[in-house]
């Protein structure tokens, strides 16, 4: 399983990726840990409609984590780690315990997903 270092204000974060199964194409978990806390979880998606997904959908497991990942850490995708923490400390006070709640993103920096989509699967869906 693929991983990577990150820093942010001062703090460094462990950042893991694995491949996500989703119905509608490919995906890829990144989850992001904070000394052996997980503190965010950022699900990476490429629809079989998607333009990308006749170059993503031959590689390998752990070379699509490997994609997915990188532009990650290079804050090349439509969530960055900023984003994810900011939505997760939310979360923490509305719910108020230490509920982690995926984001959701295509692989590259402009693939956006209706609304409805985000919400069947970030529903635990």
């Amino acid at each position: 399983m693929p991983s990577a270092r990150m820093q942010m204000s001062g703090r460094e974060f462990e950042c893991t990726a694995e491949p996500h199964a989703w119905t509608h194409g490919i995906g890829v978990a990144i989850e992001i840990f904070r000394p052996n806390e997980l503190v965010g979880v950022v699900v990476v998606l490429c629809s079989h409609d998607s333009p990308d997904f006749s170059t993503l959908s031959p590689l390998p497991p752990a070379a699509l984590c490997d994609v997915a990942l990188s532009r990650f850490v290079a804050g090349d995708l439509a969530v960055t780690l900023e984003k994810d923490l900011r939505w997760q400390e939310n979360l923490r006070e509305i719910v108020g315990d230490r509920t982690v709640s995926p984001l959701y993103c295509g692989f590259s920096p402009t693939a956006s997903f209706p609304d409805g989509l985000i919400r069947l699967h970030g529903s635990g869906g």
